[in-house]
C-alpha cells in the first residue's frame, strides 16, 4: 500500500491511498495547532500533521491579506536551509497557501519548517518538525523507468498524430492551470513540456506545481496529468535541482532522442550540458544527425532559444547546436523561455534571413505555459509572427504519418488555452537542405586553404559565370571578382568563419568539399586574448591587453563591467579599469562574438583606488545648508555622484 496526495487537495484532511492500482480517499492525519506569526506585514498561521512526518504531509498556510508570495523552506538542525516551494498566491484548490510536502524526498531530520512572505529576509514563521522516512543518504526515488514512456517510433492509426509544446507554465497560477487542463482536454498525441517549474524546480515544486504525476499510477493533475505521454526538456529554473527534476520523470537523462511517427525528436539540455562544439552533448548530436537511417523530418527542442526576441544567444553553445542542427537537416526548434509567442522565418545557420540555397530551420518559440506572460515582439525583420500575453501552446502535426508512413511535412498552430487558432505554419521534411548544385556548376579547390581576414582567394570550378554570391563559413563576401567560368577571386570578409566555401548562381550553389580556415594573424581573423599586463591593479589602473582579430572591438569589461579603451593595433587594447570593477576575467566583444581571458585580472585596493566602495564615516555629524562636510571611506577614486 502507498500514501500519497492529489496536488494540492480540496481538503485539508484528505489523503489518497493507492492499493493494487486503486485509488481511494480516507480521513487524513490530524493536525497540530497552528503557529501564527507577523512576516512581511502579514499575519501567516501554519500548521502541520501530528506527530513525526513520513511520506506526503499536507502543510496548512494561511494569511490575513491572501495575497502575494510566500516562501517555505526545510531547516535541518545546524543545516542550510533548504528550498521547499515558492508559492505566488492562493492555490485555485484550496483558496489559501496550504500544500503538499513529499518528506520522503527528503532526508530524515529535526529541525523547524520556515514561512516567509515576499522574501528570505522577512520575519520568519517557525514551526519544528521531525521527518522519518528511512532515508539517511539519499531520498526515495521513483523508478528508474522512463525509457517505458517513450512514445512507439512508428505510428498506426489512420489519422495524422498531433504533438502540443509549450513551457514556462507549472506554477499554480490560475492562467497556467487553466492552459494545462486546455491541453489535456485536446488529447495530444504527444506533450513536449519546454522546460521551467516555478520557482526552483523543487521535489515540492514539482508535485504542487506540475502536479501529480500520471507516470505513478491515477490520473495525475495539473500538467502531471500528461505527465505518462510527456517528454520534457529541463529548464534553467530546475537546472539547480536537477536530481529532483530527474527523479519526478523517472530518471529522465538531461538530454535524449527517440522517433516519434517516423520524426526524429532531438531533446536537449540548453541549461545544465554544454551545447558547443566538441562537448559530449554536441558530437552526440552530430553522430545522429549524420547517420544514414536518420528520418527525413528533425524536431529538436529545448528551452532556451538561440535566437531570443533579437538577440543571438551564444551562451553554452546555443549558436553552435543551432549551425549544427541547421546544415543536418534540422526542420524546427522548439523553446520556450520568453514568456510569449514567436515564429521565426527559416532562418541559415548563422541565425540569419537566408541567401538562395542555404539551408535553413525555423524557430518556434511557446513559453506560453501561463506564467507571468510578456508582451508581443515584433521589431525585427526576422520575426514571422508574435501574440503575448495569451496562454496558449503550438500543436504540430506530422503529415503523412498516418498509418505508419513517414511524414512529408509538418505544420503548426499556435493556439490560446480556448482552443482558438491565432497562427498557422508549414514545412516540408528537409525542405531546408540546399539542393545539390545543377549540372556543370562545381567547386574543385580553392586557394590558399587558410588566412585571415581579408585574404584574397582563388576559387577554381565551373560553371561561375552569372555568379551572384560567394561566402566562406556562410558568411556573403563584398568583394568577388568572376575571372572566367572556372576561377572567382574573393576577400574572406570581415564576418567570416572557419567552413566551407559557397558559389551561387542563378541555376543554383555549389559549396567545397573541404572547408577555408580563418585565421588569427596578419591583421584580422580570429578574435582572441593572448595576455594582459598588469595582471592587478586598482580602480583607474591602465592595461595593456594582447592578442588579435581587436581591430572591430565594441566593447571592454572587467569582470563584466565596461571600461574605457583604446584599440592601439589590432593585436592590443589600452583599457582603463572602471570604477566598480571587481576581481575576475577581462572580456572583449566585436560584432561577431567575445573572448575572454583565460585568467583573471585582480582588482586591488592600493594607489588611490580599488576595493569595496563604503563610508566608514563623516564629520561633522550636522550642520546648515552649505556647511563643508568630510566623507571617510574606501574605494572613492572615480565617484561621480
Amino acid at each position: 500500500m502507498s500514501v500519497s496526495s492529489i496536488g494540492r487537495p480540496v481538503s485539508r484532511a484528505l489523503v489518497v491511498v493507492t492499493l493494487a492500482g486503486a485509488s481511494f480517499i480516507v480521513p487524513g492525519v490530524a493536525e497540530a495547532a497552528p503557529i501564527c506569526g507577523n512576516s512581511g506585514g502579514q499575519t501567516i498561521c501554519v500548521a502541520v500533521p501530528s506527530g513525526t512526518l513520513s511520506g506526503p504531509a499536507t502543510i496548512t498556510i494561511t494569511n490575513s491579506a491572501n495575497t502575494g508570495t510566500l516562501i517555505a523552506r526545510w531547516i535541518p538542525s545546524g543545516k542550510s536551509a533548504i528550498q521547499l516551494i515558492t508559492e505566488f498566491g492562493p492555490s485555485p484548490s484550496t483558496n489559501d497557501y496550504t500544500f503538499v510536502w513529499p518528506t520522503q524526498k527528503y532526508l530524515d531530520d529535526s529541525g523547524v519548517l520556515r514561512v516567509q512572505a515576499g522574501s528570505t529576509s522577512s520575519s520568519p514563521v517557525d514551526v519544528p518538525v521531525s521527518l522519518s522516512n528511512g532515508n539517511t543518504s539519499d531520498f526515495q526515488h521513483a523508478p528508474n523507468d522512463w525509457a517505458d514512456f517513450l512514445p512507439d517510433p512508428s505510428w498506426t492509426a489512420s489519422r495524422d498524430p498531433v504533438v502540443a509544446a509549450v513551457g514556462d507554465g507549472a506554477s499554480n497560477d490560475p492562467e497556467a492551470n487553466d492552459n494545462a487542463d486546455a491541453i489535456a482536454a485536446s488529447n495530444p498525441d504527444l506533450f513536449l513540456y519546454l522546460g521551467d517549474i516555478y520557482e526552483d524546480g523543487t521535489a515540492t515544486e514539482n508535485l504542487n506545481h506540475y502536479g501529480q504525476s500520471s507516470m505513478d499510477g491515477g490520473p495525475g493533475t495539473l500538467w502531471g496529468q500528461m505527465a505518462d505521454i510527456t517528454q520534457p526538456a529541463i529548464g534553467d529554473h530546475e537546472v539547480s535541482n536537477r536530481d529532483a527534476w530527474r527523479d519526478y520523470f523517472h530518471g529522465r537523462p538531461l538530454y535524449t532522442s527517440f522517433v516519434f511517427g517516423n520524426v526524429l525528436f532531438l531533446d536537449l539540455a540548453s541549461t545544465g550540458e554544454s551545447m558547443a562544439v566538441g562537448s559530449p552533448q554536441y558530437d552526440w548530436v552530430k553522430s545522429i544527425l549524420t547517420s544514414s537511417s536518420a528520418p527525413a523530418c528533425v524536431v529538436s527542442y529545448f528551452q532556451n532559444p538561440a535566437l531570443a526576441k533579437d538577440k543571438i544567444k551564444t551562451k553554452n553553445g546555443r549558436a553552435d547546436m543551432w549551425a549544427l542542427l541547421t546544415d543536418n537537416g534540422g526542420d524546427l526548434v522548439l523553446n520556450g523561455n520568453t514568456h510569449t509567442m514567436l515564429q521565426y522565418k527559416p532562418l541559415n545557420d548563422k541565425l540569419q534571413l537566408p541567401s538562395s540555397g542555404q539551408a535553413t530551420q525555423v524557430e518556434l518559440i511557446a513559453g506560453s505555459g501561463g506564467h507571468k506572460m510578456g508582451g508581443t515582439f515584433t521589431g525585427d525583420s526576422r520575426v514571422e509572427w508574435s501574440k503575448g500575453k495569451t496562454p496558449g501552446a503550438v500543436y504540430i502535426t506530422l503529415n503523412g504519418a498516418a498509418d505508419g508512413g513517414s511524414p512529408t511535412s509538418l505544420s503548426w498552430a499556435y493556439k490560446d488555452a480556448k482552443g482558438n487558432v491565432l497562427h498557422t505554419g508549414s514545412r516540408d521534411c528537409g525542405g531546408g537542405s540546399p539542393p545539390p548544385p545543377p549540372p556543370g556548376l562545381s567547386i574543385t579547390g580553392f586557394s590558399p586553404t587558410s588566412g585571415p581576414v581579408g585574404t584574397s582567394v582563388q576559387i577554381t570550378g565551373t560553371g561561375f559565370t552569372g555568379t551572384s554570391d560567394v561566402s566562406f563559413g556562410g558568411a556573403s563576401a563584398t568583394s568577388y571578382t568572376v575571372d572566367t567560368d572556372s576561377q572567382i577571386t574573393a576577400t574572406v570578409p570581415a564576418s567570416a568563419s572557419t567552413g566551407p566555401i559557397s558559389v551561387t548562381t542563378g541555376a543554383g550553389t555549389a559549396t567545397s568539399s573541404s572547408a577555408f580556415t580563418v585565421t588569427s594573424s596578419g591583421g584580422g581573423g580570429g578574435l582572441a586574448i593572448s595576455g594582459f599586463t598588469p595582471t592587478s591593479g586598482p580602480v583607474g589602473t591602465s592595461v595593456t591587453i594582447a592578442g588579435s582579430g581587436f581591430s572591430g572591438v565594441t566593447v571592454v569589461k572587467f569582470n563584466g563591467v565596461k571600461a574605457h579603451f583604446t584599440v592601439d593595433s589590432d593585436a592590443q587594447i589600452t583599457a582603463t579599469v572602471p570604477s566598480s570593477a571587481t576581481s575576475g576575467p577581462i572580456k572583449v566583444k566585436d560584432p561577431a562574438g567575445a573572448v575572454t581571458s583565460a585568467s583573471d585580472f585582480t582588482v586591488s585596493s592600493g594607489g588611490g583606488g580599488g576595493g569595496t566602495l563604503a563610508i566608514s564615516g563623516f564629520s561633522p555629524t550636522s550642520g546648515p545648508v552649505g556647511s563643508s562636510v568630510t566623507i571617510t571611506g574606501s574605494a572613492f577614486s572615480g565617484v561621480t555622484i
